[in-house]
């Protein structure tokens, strides 16, 4: 073979050699990359759910404390009426009262 198949040989396999070398350095970049946005937006995905699991687990401590008042208030209106001796009188503008409590719409005496 000729000197100038050599140089053209040579040549062909450095400008392949060059160009498989910058496709796996930047590859890899980029593959890197990819991997560290997924970890960051991981990261913030579950910070998100925490924050949004305390809230839901607050709000649920909450209703269950607004539900057992409630059904305190309850209690002390039935009693109320258990101890009230005058079943058959005659309904007045104060005969919604325990209701009123019942419901939690008027104040207590």
């Amino acid at each position: 073979m000729s000197r100038r198949a050599y140089i053209m040989g040579a040549a062909a396999l450095g400008l392949v050699a060059s160009h498989a070398f910058v496709a796996w350095h930047f590859h890899g970049r980029g593959y890197d990359k990819r991997d560290s946005e997924y970890a960051e937006a991981r990261r913030q995905t579950e910070g998100d759910l925490l924050t949004a699991a305390q809230e839901v687990n607050r709000r649920a401590l909450q209703f269950q404390e607004m539900n057992a008042a409630r059904s305190f208030r309850v209690m002390e209106v039935e009693d109320a009426a258990r101890k009230d001796v005058d079943v058959c009188r005659v309904p007045s503008a104060d005969s919604l009262r325990r209701l009123e409590w019942r419901w939690g719409t008027a104040e207590r005496p």
